[in-house]
């Protein structure tokens, strides 16, 4: 619960404003960007569209104001930097407390910064960068399936080892900018990660996507495929922005078309498994 009596921010405030509580259950760029509108309506309201493209890139990682972006991944950084010294707090409540309390004076000053602090921004924004340079080259392919809600990035590159991090490391900017579909296949020469999109777990009022399909059946075929030690792992479909690839150093046994063909013949029989509805919370 966040008390808006910040001296840092009460200068905004008129009196009426000043009486209310402003609560959230949890920290995002989304989350801040709305607080902050709350607490300080006037100065929001004169950043109202740096705003609204800053939660985009917080919440669905896709957008093409190049000082939002950058001033999403500042945020980030400032949020982990703040993360780490307040986790020795005794609960959840006054983790979220103490992050805000931080953040949101961070998010004015930004707002109205000409010039960001680089380092804030440099490592993300590179990440960025050379994953918009790969997927501008000219061997690109990316085949878009929108019955099935599925999209497949094929890439001309070779890895040594396999890679479990979520967008094979890759900026998912640059793959979400290039797509409506919520499915997303990175595929390269010998590896393969399925990633499903933020758009397929909330609650959209308009231009909701095909309803997500749990790939944790999918996973399960996999693995009882496998020859070799490869472990398929799925996040599981109540996650915001579940991953599905092979979590272990050893490549699958599998061949990637094979999995190509079988994800697009289980997308397409698969019944929705996920209702945002359902969960939401009034």
């Amino acid at each position: 619960m966040l008390l808006p009596n910040s001296k840092d921010l009460s200068s905004d405030f008129s009196p009426a404003v000043l009486s209310l509580f402003v609560t959230t259950d949890h920290f995002d760029l989304d989350g801040l960007a709305s607080v902050y509108s709350l607490l300080s309506p006037k100065h929001a309201q004169d950043h109202k569209q740096l705003l609204i493209d800053i939660a985009r890139f917080g919440d669905f990682s896709c957008g093409y104001n190049p000082r939002a972006r950058r001033l999403a991944f500042a945020l980030n950084t400032i949020a982990v930097q703040t993360s780490n010294i307040i986790r020795t707090l005794p609960n959840e409540s006054l983790r979220i407390a103490a992050l805000f309390k931080t953040m949101l004076p961070a998010l004015r000053d930004l707002l109205d910064a000409s010039v960001i602090q680089e380092t804030l921004w440099r490592d993300a924004e590179q990440q960025h960068s050379e994953t918009e340079a790969l997927l501008n080259h000219q061997d690109v392919i990316v085949e878009q399936y929108p019955e099935i809600d599925l999209a497949i990035f094929r890439l001309p590159i070779y890895s040594d080892t396999p890679v479990s991090q979520r967008y094979l490391g890759f900026s998912p900017i640059s793959f979400h900018n290039r797509t409506l579909l919520s499915t997303i296949a990175i595929v390269t020469q010998n590896d393969i990660v399925i990633q499903q999109r933020y758009e397929g777990w909330v609650e959209l009022s308009s231009s909701a996507p095909r309803p997500r399909r749990d790939l944790s059946i999918f996973a399960q075929a996999l693995r009882a495929s496998e020859t070799k030690d490869c472990c398929w792992h799925y996040d599981g479909i109540q996650h915001i922005m579940p991953r599905l690839g092979c979590d272990t150093a050893q490549r699958s046994s599998l061949p990637i078309e094979t999995i190509i063909s079988e994800l697009k013949h289980f997308l397409s029989i698969a019944p929705a498994a996920w209702s945002p509805s359902v969960y939401s919370t009034s």
